[in-house]
């Protein structure tokens, strides 16, 4: 259908490599299609899950390592569009209600306080450029939603300026 009409159509918090498949296939055919990962989905796997319990706890669940691989692999290549946030943070003893079953604990973690952080270590350790990090975190976004005067550095933009010291 979104073929067919030509509809713009957005997959948000894509999480295993069947997705990716099936997303870069629709773009490469010319639909117009927007990708969004969370940061949980790049950095934690179905193992952290057994490590940090109820504290891992998100929608959609933490996949497997050749997920998150193939996770990245896409947000590199542009299959991902941005990299945007479920933020859904829990006070502790909301989430620590998990230990005994984890589905007594609400789903979700603050994303907003830790997506940017999380990518700027990913730019010191190589896995991805600091222009790739603006691109999925502002530009592409801003551009997407039709916000103009977001997401640019240029005369006539809103000044939203994030200074980040790499050491």
């Amino acid at each position: 259908v979104v073929k067919e009409t030509k509809t713009p159509v957005i997959f948000r918090q894509v999480s295993t490599r069947e997705e990716i498949g099936f997303l870069r296939a629709a773009k490469a055919s010319g639909m117009d299609v927007g990708v969004e990962v969370n940061p949980q989905h790049l950095f934690l796997t179905k193992t952290d899950l057994v490590c940090q319990g109820p504290f891992a706890s998100v929608y959609p669940p933490l996949r497997e390592l050749e997920d998150t691989i193939e996770l990245w692999g896409a947000v590199l290549d542009g299959t991902v569009d941005w990299i945007g946030t479920d933020h859904a943070p829990h006070a502790l003893e909301e989430k620590e209600s998990g230990h005994e079953n984890i589905f007594n604990a609400p789903s979700g973690l603050p994303g907003l306080r830790t997506a940017l952080p999380l990518l700027i270590n990913a730019v010191n350790c190589g896995q991805i450029d600091l222009t790739r990090v603006v691109e999925a975190l502002c530009s592409v976004p801003a551009k997407r939603f039709g916000f103009p005067k977001k997401g640019k550095i240029e005369v006539g933009a809103d000044a939203d300026l994030v200074l980040v010291d790499p050491n």
